[in-house]
């Protein structure tokens, strides 16, 4: 019998700290949990927390929070050396990720040759060492792709997704899916927003997702939580309560 090993990217590689960097983008404003990034859950502001577990990994040669704070709240002054105030214009609602990554980036490049660069958001509380050691390793193995981004399969079937009309009708979003059995679907996936890896020349130069260059590293369901609305905070603090992400 023919002895299968394991998939390239999860082979073990030896991960040179000076070359990697961690940009944990962190506004003050939030509209649908006000303060979120720097809101306390389990006895600790949400991007202290995330700090600390990069800094646990021991992968990274630098962390730095990207915000638009001019003051530093005083539950975070012991971190204080990690802020590094962005520039104005990137931080209202509408600016993308891969423009405060590329302002940092570029910004950083004179501080250090970092050839690796992480983006984590403040609330990704799930995530393990493993999966950040193991996505890293599927970018370096793919030398064509420029970023690895998490993902996870829907949990409906969305091909035979529904429109709800104004009048309170439905009507299938894709009809010639009505009699397509969810066995025979298309497996789909979704971006999960916990944690983003690319190329510093790719942040740099502002290299856009999913165009042929962003590979998927699937995540199991425990590691995806997203916190968007209240109530999701309200269900982190019950799943810190009960040991699950401690």
């Amino acid at each position: 019998m023919k002895k299968i090993g394991r998939p390239k990217w999860c082979r073990s590689y030896t991960f040179f700290k000076e070359n990697i960097l961690v940009v944990i983008p962190a506004r003050g404003g939030s509209k649908r949990i006000p303060n979120k990034n720097f809101r306390v859950i389990d006895g600790q502001p949400a991007v202290a927390r995330i700090i600390d577990k990069l800094v646990s990994t021991n992968l990274f040669n630098q962390i730095i929070v990207s915000t638009d704070l001019k003051k530093i709240p005083n539950t975070l002054k012991k971190y204080k050396d990690y802020f590094h105030l962005r520039a104005g214009n990137l931080s209202d609602d509408h600016t993308s990720l891969v423009e405060v990554m590329a302002f940092e980036a570029n910004r950083l490049a004179s501080m250090g040759s970092y050839k690796y660069v992480l983006c984590a958001l403040p609330t990704a509380f799930a995530f393990s060492k493993d999966e950040i050691s193991k996505s890293l390793n599927y970018l370096i193995v793919n030398r064509k792709a420029d970023y690895t981004t998490c993902i996870k399969t829907f949990e409906s079937n969305i091909e035979r997704a529904l429109i709800k009309r104004e009048s309170g009708d439905l009507k299938m979003k894709v009809p010639k899916h009505f009699f397509k059995r969810s066995q025979d679907c298309e497996k789909l996936y979704h971006d999960v927003g916990q944690f983003y890896w690319g190329k510093a020349a790719a942040w740099q130069s502002r290299k856009p997702f999913f165009s042929g260059n962003t590979l998927g590293f699937e995540l199991a369901s425990r590691f995806v939580f997203d916190i968007d609305e209240p109530n999701d905070w309200v269900m982190a603090e019950q799943l810190f309560e009960c040991g699950l992400w401690r």
